[in-house]
This record gives structure tokens, sequence and C-alpha cells, in this order.
């Protein structure tokens, strides 16, 4: 993720980006408020930023194998050492 005042610089960043390793995988650019990054969503805004994951949880919620419920209890075992 890159940021500068000058978008040619980011462009020209980006040209580098594809050069080193396009022959990888795919390079691309977006541009604008909203970017999806590793399961993060970054949205800049009034000079901060606000990240966020919730879907990347729910996802990952979903696909593990045991299903917990919203009141369910969740008993800690100690080991004897």
């Amino acid at each position: 993720m890159s940021s500068h005042i000058n978008k040619h610089v980011n462009d020209k960043f980006l040209k580098w980006l594809y050069t080193m390793y396009s022959k990888y995988r795919e390079v691309k650019g977006t541009r604008g408020n909203k970017h999806d990054y590793l399961g993060m969503e970054f949205e800049f805004k009034d000079k901060k930023v606000v990240i966020d994951m919730i879907e990347y949880m729910e996802e990952m919620l979903d696909e593990f194998p045991v299903k917990f419920h919203k009141n369910a209890i969740v008993l800690q075992i100690k080991e004897r050492s």
C-alpha cells in the first residue's frame, strides 16, 4: 500500500512493482478511500484510517469445523503440572 500527494509518484511505483513482480503473480493497483488487503478493509477518511476485519472473521468462523452458539458456555480445564 502506498500513498503520496502526487499521483504520478504512485503511478511510477506501480510500474516498478509490475516490472519486478508480475512474472510471479498479478500486480494491480487501486485508487480511492477504500482498499482490501489480506482480509482487512482499510477506509481512509478525515485524516484517519478505519480497519475492519468483520467479514474475514465471519468467513473464518463459518469454515471452522466446530460451530459456536451465541449463548454457549465455554469451560476451561487446567492441566496439572
